[in-house]
């Protein structure tokens, strides 16, 4: 039995003058009768097929075979033999192809002179297949012949047209080429196009060239190779190429691999175009489209798009789920199903301003109603969308400040109780009208508050939500001046409140039981004490504030206390005015004056207090402060400086006002500031005056300025400078005190935004590492991308090197593409988010290194995104703060990494940075 591969159904109707030899041959070969399918295939094939004996005698032929020879009948054929049928010059090739078919079992696509019956000639491709019996012993040959007449006829006419071909080449724009292949590759034509392209001199100098000597890089030369080999062709291949002189350009090669008889490459044919421009074109849109639809899809804000009658044609994604619509519901929405009728005028006045001008002018505020009914605030901002120049349809973007309006509301609400208190001169009407604003307007269902005097003994009470029988309880059930004064413990403070859980509460049953049922809690317990301190002048608390029963059933954070402590601070403002008023009757008229003052100060305080809250960057923040104090106080100038420990140096962060100090040295006792610091007190400029260790004092024409430390319990932070230089109006005592107040505050601000950095190991694995980098070493890894820096970095902390990186790639991707769980990893960018850091925030991210490196034994620091804090601050401003955190660096024994792309840098920036750092090999 025959393999399947040449089981051909062609037997059938053949003849031979033998009988019984054909007979006897089919059996040898068949052992089944071969399937229709099989036969019909050779009776439909375009190819001539031939079989023989070995002899080379025909046994069979198909119909194609008598049709390509011009025979009528297969007894013709049957029993001659096939070389009959080859031109007498092609018989001897045609006895060796059949002998090395017999030899090798197969003989492809030869090319023979054939001959028909009338003796014309044709040319004929012969393939021819050795066929075995069942144990391997040859019996016959199959044999396919295909006429290429008309195919060699095409060969000479293209033969022909080589010429005009190469007229053309010499003509044409584009660079036209042939070379050999290979990785390094040699050209064997080139037309005057590609030698001009590159900016040869002469086209022999061009052909003088290895291929690769073109390629940037030359490695990309092999992968060309590769793939033409692979592929046969290449179509508008995107190439890194450089001119004679080194200039880089982008080319665009089509090529095609011109192949000989044998199936191997000749040579390369191609053409090329330079896209350099084009490329950049491209670049510049396809940056501007990602952009677009990075805003559109994934914004934080909502983005719609309407026509010029308000209805909307697109949403995206934050848009639609502000209002709680799906995708399919946008065609369905218009002005007029979202908004109620009385914000219609104002919203169609706005879309005929935009369609006029192109733009709205003013962001405007609309109350949305969402798909459930409900209704939110949104602020907006819409612009005209162009095709062709002509207004196609109108973008907007979308903020949802539904919370800022409840806040307004509620700031409203309580700036106008905080106004009423501040009118009264009763405490008891104080205190009862305090309770319950904070039982109305703050979401608490009961209030306490009591006065306390020096002893710490509660001297006046008021209560909101309380029965009668309540309040009773409260008073005969109170806690002693030891247990009061054990609330004030720092572990205990969320905000400037104290909040002590059940589990820690230090004396037994006390006060009224609650009243919020278990569904109503979440992390909330019914034994839970919250206490809002009254403070008066000197930071002293003078009263405390009890409340329970929290509306939303929460445990308490700093941002909702904020109104209560808003109204504490009021109260507590209008306490010390009642007390002063029954105290001082005799001297109302100072009173008065005295109370507007401190009462722009404590606002000064409130509206700093609430400006902070709304960013953690210390550059804005510490411009909001001095801009409290300047506005509370008056003082023409304000500065504020933080420690930098590694250059033991107090850095100037801030300054309001036409001056600004440089950097002052910790250690030399001659300027005022370190003393300030040294001694952790205020001083004023007779304090600096008399004292004979200071020699290098502020300018002369400065008549009136003040330092005032900033501190924590447990260290120094920095200092505020206050001067007036040209009114040169004293400070006074009591400005130094309220002064200690917003210094208390920078304080309070900077160890509530400070990022606490555990240093963690991610791995240790027990292999050697792959690169070496010496601890108490910075390095500069100069690389067009991160992903070196980033290798290395990981090398690090997976052999047991703590590590912490600050970087301008988000920390979410960082970690999905680099597997890392327990590294710390900070965002530089101006989006806050709870992983992000501004990047003008130097000082900042200076400190928490710093901090990082205090608590860490071995470790590794990843600083990427050099060139994005150079251009949020500048070259200077980013060296002074590499140069302070290699010295911590060096101190700590750690290492540095600092990745940077050379063509973003100039030449002098990059030799002042590779000076600075070791630069990694």
């Amino acid at each position: 039995m025959y393999a399947p591969s040449y089981s051909i159904a062609f037997w059938e109707g053949f003849q031979m003058k033998d009988e019984n030899k054909k007979n006897q041959l089919i059996e040898e070969l068949w052992q089944h009768k071969p399937e229709e399918m099989y036969r019909k295939l050779v009776e439909t094939s375009p190819e001539a097929v031939t079989v023989t004996d070995l002899e080379g005698t025909i046994i069979y032929v198909s119909q194609r075979t008598l049709e390509l020879h011009n025979f009528e009948r297969v007894d013709e054929l049957l029993g001659r033999s096939a070389f009959d049928l080859v031109a007498p010059e092609d018989r001897e090739k045609a006895v060796i192809g059949l002998e090395k078919a017999l030899k090798e079992g197969l003989v492809r696509n030869t090319e023979y002179t054939m001959l028909r019956k009338d003796g014309s000639r044709f040319v004929g491709e012969v393939s021819a297949s050795l066929m075995r019996d069942a144990d391997g012993n040859p019996k016959a040959f199959i044999a396919t012949t295909r006429d290429i007449t008309e195919h060699k006829q095409m060969d000479e006419a293209l033969q022909e047209s080589e010429e005009k071909y190469r007229t053309l080449t010499d003509n044409v724009n584009v660079g036209v080429y042939r070379n050999t292949a290979g990785p390094k590759g040699r050209f064997i034509e080139a037309n005057p196009a590609i030698v001009k392209m590159f900016d040869y001199d002469t086209k022999e100098e061009f052909l003088g060239i290895n291929v690769a000597e073109l390629y940037q890089h030359p490695e990309d030369r092999k992968k060309f190779n590769e793939k033409m080999e692979r592929d046969g062709f290449v179509r508008d291949e995107e190439l890194q190429l450089k001119k004679k002189d080194g200039t880089p350009f982008i080319g665009s090669v089509s090529a095609v691999a011109i192949k000989d008889e044998k199936g191997e490459v000749k040579y390369y044919d191609g053409i090329i175009e330079d896209i350099t421009e084009r490329k950049k074109i491209e670049g510049a849109l396809r940056e501007s489209e990602i952009r677009y639809k990075a805003l559109f899809d994934r914004g934080l804000y909502g983005v719609f798009v309407s026509d010029f009658e308000g209805n909307f044609i697109d949403a995206n994604e934050a848009a639609l789920n502000l209002l709680e619509y799906a995708k399919e519901d946008i065609s369905s929405l218009n002005f007029a199903s979202l908004l109620d009728e009385d914000q219609l005028p104002k919203a169609f006045e706005i879309l005929e301003e935009i369609r006029q001008d192109g733009f709205q002018k003013n962001p405007a505020e609309y109350k949305l109603r969402k798909k459930n009914g409900e209704y939110l605030w949104v602020e907006t901002e819409a612009s005209v969308i162009y095709r062709e120049g002509n207004p196609s349809a109108i973008q907007g973007i979308a903020r949802d400040i539904t919370e800022r309006k409840q806040l307004e509301n509620q700031r409203q609400h309580l700036t106008s109780i905080a106004n009423d208190i501040l009118q009264r001169k009763n405490l008891e009407e104080i205190l009862d009208t305090v309770a319950h604003a904070i039982r109305d307007h703050c979401g608490f269902g009961r209030v306490v508050i009591f006065l306390l005097n020096e002893s710490f003994e509660a001297t006046h009470l008021a209560f909101a939500g309380l029965t009668k029988e309540e309040e009773a309880i409260a008073l005969q059930s109170h806690l002693s001046p030891e247990q009061r004064r054990s609330i004030l413990q720092e572990r205990f403070k969320v905000g400037r409140s104290y909040y002590i859980p059940h589990n820690q509460v230090q004396w037994g049953e006390m006060g009224v039981a609650s009243k919020l049922k278990p569904e109503q809690m979440e992390d909330w317990h019914p034994d839970d004490f919250l206490f809002v301190p009254l403070y008066g002048e000197h930071n002293t608390v003078i009263g405390l504030i009890s409340v329970d029963d929290p509306a939303d059933g929460k445990a308490p954070t700093a941002t909702s206390l904020a109104p209560v402590e808003l109204l504490a601070t009021q109260a507590a403002i209008a306490i010390e005015n009642a007390r002063l008023i029954e105290e001082i009757s005799q001297y109302t008229e100072l009173l008065e004056s005295k109370v507007e003052e401190r009462t722009r100060k404590r606002e000064a305080l409130l509206e700093t207090n609430y400006r902070l809250r709304e960013t953690t960057s210390w550059d804005k923040g510490m411009k909001i402060i001095l801009e409290g104090i300047t506005k509370g106080f008056g003082f023409e100038n304000a500065e504020l400086f933080l420690i930098n420990e590694a250059r033991r140096v107090l850095e100037n962060i801030a300054v309001i006002g036409d001056e600004k100090k440089e950097d002052i040295p910790l250690d030399n006792m001659g300027y005022v500031a370190p003393q300030c610091v040294a001694e952790k007190n205020p001083i004023t400029i007779q304090e600096a005056s008399s004292n004979r260790r200071v020699k290098k004092q502020i300018e002369p024409v400065l008549e009136s300025f003040a330092w005032v430390p900033i501190m924590t319990q447990s260290e120094v932070l920095g200092a505020i400078s206050v001067y007036n230089k040209t009114s040169q109006t004293p400070i006074s005592d009591e400005e130094l005190d309220d002064l200690l107040l917003f210094a208390n505050q920078a304080a309070h601000y900077v160890e509530s935004t400070r990022f606490l950095i555990s240093p963690a190991v991610e791995n240790t694995l027990t292999s050697e590492m792959k690169y070496r980098v010496k601890a108490g070493e910075s390095y500069l890894i100069e690389n067009p991308h991160p992903g070196e820096a980033f290798e290395i970095f990981m090398d690090a902390v997976t052999h047991g090197i703590q590590g912490f990186s600050i970087c301008r790639t988000h920390p979410k991707k960082v970690r999905k593409n680099y597997g890392l769980k327990k590294t710390p990893i900070l965002w530089l960018s101006t989006i806050e988010t709870e992983d992000s850091v501004d990047p003008k925030d130097l000082a900042k991210i200076n400190h928490m290194l710093h901090e990082f490196l205090k608590k860490a034994t071995d470790s590794v620091i990843l600083l990427e995104g050099i060139e994005y804090l150079i251009i949020q601050n500048d070259f200077e401003k980013v060296i002074k703060a590499l140069h302070s955190l290699n010295d911590h660096i060096t101190i700590a024994n750690s290492r540095l990494l600092v990745p940077v792309s050379p063509k973003t840098m100039s030449e002098k920036e990059l030799s002042i940075l590779e000076k600075e750092f070791r630069v990694f090999k």
